[in-house]
C-alpha cells in the first residue's frame, strides 16, 4: 500500500473501498460511452477498461509531493464554500460542509469517539503509529462540486463514489446526499476506519489484499453504536446519532440488510462462492466484479476473525495484519497463521454467519 491511495465507497451495493496506487485510474480518461443510459452495461464496460489497465506495467509512483496535498484541499476549501458554509474544528478533525442540514460539530464527535474507540478496540492487540495531523472533512451536499475532486474514470463514469478517503491528503470527502440520513454515520465511519488503519498499520508501500481493508472498514462501518455514544464490539446495526439538524437519532439499516442478504444466497441453489474465496482474489477488478458477494463476505470473514468461537482467532488474526503489514497477505498466511485448513475455516465462518443478528 503506497502513501498515495484513493478510498471510495460506492454505490454498487453499498460500499467499497479501492486500493489504487498513484491515482485511482489514469487521468484523461473519458469515453463516448460513458453516457450511456444503461448504468449496468456503462459499469461492465469501466470494469473491461480496469482489467486492461491492470495487465499493463505500472510506473513508477513518484514520492508524495506536499504541493498535490495542498492543491487538493485548497480545491475542496473553494468548492466547499457558499451561503450554506458551516464548519467545526475538534482534536482530530475538521468538518466543513456546505450541506445546510448537517451539523459539523455532532460529525466531528462522531469522528473523535470512533478513535478513540479505535485505539481501545486494538490496544494490548495491534501496536498502531501515532496519528499527528488533523484530519480534513469536506461534506458536500452539491455531487457536481463533489464530483470535481475525483480523478479520471471516477469523475465520469456511472460508477458513483458516495465518499472517498484519500491518503497522503490525509482527507475524507463525501457527498451527503448519496446514503439515507440514517446511514451517513457508517459511511463516515467506514472511511475514518481506512484512514486509521492506511495512516497507523498498513504504512508501507504494500499493495494490501482488497478483502482485508473492505473487511475492515465494513466491520467498523456496520459496528452498533448506543445512544450514549458507545460502540458494542461485535454488535451489528447502525448508529444512534444525528448528524442532521432538526432530525432524532436514529440507525442505519444497511447493516442488517446486507446480513440478510448474505445468508440468503447462501442458502440459494445458485450459491455464491465460499466466504474463503474472497481472499483468494489478487486483482481490484475481479473484487470488484461481484460487489454484493465480495464486500459481504470480507466483512463476515473479518467478523469471525475478531468474534467467532468466543475470540479464540483475534490473536492470530492481528499476526496476520502485520505480516500483511509487511507484505505476506496471502491466503496461505492466514492459515498458517490461524492453525487451520480454508475447509475448517469455511465452516467455522459459516456456521458463524448464521448464527450472527443485526439490531
Amino acid at each position: 500500500m503506497t502513501a498515495r491511495q484513493r478510498h471510495f465507497f460506492l454505490d454498487a451495493f453499498a460500499c467499497a473501498a479501492v486500493l489504487v496506487a498513484g491515482a485511482c485510474l489514469p487521468l484523461a480518461a473519458q469515453y463516448e460511452d460513458d453516457t450511456l443510459d444503461d448504468h449496468a452495461q456503462q459499469d461492465q464496460r469501466y470494469l473491461e477498461r480496469y482489467k486492461q489497465q491492470e495487465q499493463e506495467p505500472e510506473p513508477e509512483v513518484a514520492p508524495e509531493d506536499d504541493s498535490r496535498a495542498e492543491a487538493f484541499i485548497a480545491l475542496a476549501e473553494e468548492l466547499i464554500r457558499d451561503k450554506n458554509y458551516r464548519s467545526f474544528t475538534a482534536d482530530r478533525f475538521r468538518v466543513q460542509t456546505d450541506d445546510p442540514r448537517v451539523d459539523p460539530k455532532a460529525v466531528a464527535l462522531l469522528l473523535e469517539g470512533f478513535h478513540d474507540y479505535f485505539d481501545s478496540f486494538w490496544s494490548g492487540t495491534l501496536e498502531l503509529q501515532p496519528r499527528e495531523s488533523l484530519s480534513r472533512v469536506f461534506l458536500f451536499y452539491s455531487f457536481y462540486k463533489y464530483n470535481q475532486l475525483l480523478d479520471g474514470d471516477w469523475r465520469f463514469s456511472a460508477v458513483r463514489p458516495k465518499g472517498h478517503y484519500l491518503s497522503g491528503v490525509n482527507a475524507i470527502t463525501l457527498h451527503t446526499d448519496s446514503a439515507a440520513v440514517s446511514d451517513l454515520a457508517d459511511v463516515l465511519i467506514h472511511e475514518e476506519a481506512h484512514q486509521l488503519f492506511g495512516e497507523r498499520l498498513f504504512t508501507e508501500g504494500y499493495a494490501i489484499p482488497t478483502w482485508v481493508t473492505e473487511g475492515l472498514a465494513s466491520y467498523f462501518g456496520y459496528t452498533f453504536m448506543d445512544d450514549e455514544g458507545q460502540f458494542q464490539a461485535g454488535a451489528i446495526g447502525g448508529k444512534m446519532v444525528a448528524l442532521m439538524r432538526g432530525e432524532n437519532a436514529s440507525p442505519g439499516r444497511e447493516g442488517k440488510q446486507r446480513l440478510g442478504s448474505l445468508k440468503k444466497s447462501m442458502k440459494s441453489k445458485s450459491a455464491a462462492p465460499g466466504l474463503v474465496e474472497v481472499t483468494r482474489i489478487k486483482e481490484p477488478a475481479a473484487f470488484y466484479s461481484r460487489p454484493e458477494w465480495s464486500y459481504s463476505s470480507s466483512w463476515i470473514l473479518v467478523h469471525y476473525l475478531l468474534h467467532g468461537d468466543d475470540g479464540a482467532r483475534r490473536q492470530a488474526f492481528a499476526r496476520y495484519l502485520v505480516q500483511a503489514s509487511q507484505g505476506n497477505s496471502g491466503t496461505e498466511t492466514l492459515l498458517q497463521e490461524l492453525g487451520i485448513s480454508a475447509e475448517e475455516l469455511e465452516a467455522a465462518a459459516t456456521n458463524h454467519l448464521k448464527r450472527l443478528k443485526a439490531r
